[in-house]
C-alpha cells in the first residue's frame, strides 16, 4: 500500500529551455509584426519625398503624434481620478463603516485597509 505523499506528484513549471524558446518565439512574431510597420512607414515617406510632398507627411505624422498624445493625457487623467475614487472609498471603508462579514475578512488576511492601497 502506498502512503499519500507518494501519490502526489509535485508539479513543476516549465523548463528553462522551454522558457527560452517561449521568449524567442514572442520575440520573431514581435519583430515580424514591426517590420511590416516599419516598412509602411518608409515606403510612405519615400512616396511623399519622391512628389516633393515632404512637408505633407512631416504633417501627417505630426497629426498622428499629437492625437496619441491627446488620448494618452486622457487616459491618464480618467485613470488617476478612478483610482483617486477608489482609494478614498478604501480608506472610508478601512474607518470601520462595513458590515461584519467584510470586517472579519479585512481582520483575517488583508493588510492595510485594502490591496490597491498605495499609502497603506
Amino acid at each position: 500500500m502506498r502512503v499519500p505523499q507518494d501519490l502526489t506528484r509535485e508539479r513543476r513549471g516549465p523548463s528553462r529551455a522551454q522558457l527560452i524558446l517561449l521568449g524567442v518565439v514572442i520575440l520573431v512574431l514581435v519583430l515580424l509584426f514591426s517590420l511590416k510597420g516599419l516598412a509602411v512607414f518608409v515606403t510612405d515617406y519615400l512616396w511623399f519625398e519622391n512628389y516633393h510632398l515632404g512637408e505633407v507627411w512631416s504633417g501627417v505624422l505630426l497629426a498622428k503624434v499629437e492625437l496619441w498624445v491627446a488620448f494618452a493625457a486622457l487616459y491618464l487623467v480618467g485613470a488617476l481620478a478612478s483610482m483617486t475614487i477608489a482609494h478614498r472609498r478604501c480608506l472610508r471603508a478601512a474607518a470601520g463603516h462595513d458590515d461584519e462579514l467584510v470586517q472579519r475578512y479585512r481582520a483575517n488576511g488583508v493588510p492595510g485597509c485594502c490591496r490597491s492601497c498605495w499609502a497603506c
